[in-house]
């Protein structure tokens, strides 16, 4: 079950000044919304930041969310691979740029084209992941 609590997102400690943060959420009013990323996108310093905006399931709220301009999905990946020490990535997805494309209509997919793609399993490759 998906969580739904507007809550899901915070912080509950202090958040030391070089922690690791994937992004900033705001969630307000529409128009504050609204106000607030016209104002980011117009600073000068703006191209350093992603920053998107959307339509929250409560009526009448919107959310932003506030990201490092070099962050992206091929940058995850690799940084990723470079951590495992892996040479080869298989992405799953609902876009035509991953390697195996699913379709919502068949949700048991992804789990037969895994179990195609990897079996026999060589847990071989588990020392790399798990540095025994």
């Amino acid at each position: 079950m998906k969580r739904r609590s507007p809550y899901r997102n915070y912080l509950k400690t202090p958040v030391e000044q070089y922690e690791n943060i994937v992004y900033l959420l705001v969630v307000d009013t529409d128009e504050a919304i609204a106000e607030g990323y016209e104002k980011l996108t117009a600073q000068p310093w703006s191209d350093a930041y992603r920053v998107m905006k959307g339509n929250s399931e409560f009526a009448g709220y919107s959310f932003m969310k506030i990201y490092d301009a070099s962050v992206s999905r091929p940058a995850m990946l690799k940084e990723l691979a470079a951590m495992l020490g892996t040479e080869k990535t298989v992405t799953f997805g609902l876009r035509s740029n991953n390697d195996h494309v699913l379709t919502n209509d068949d949700p048991d997919r992804m789990v037969r084209e895994l179990r195609d793609s990897f079996e026999p399993v060589d847990f071989r490759c588990w020392k790399s992941i798990f540095r025994l």
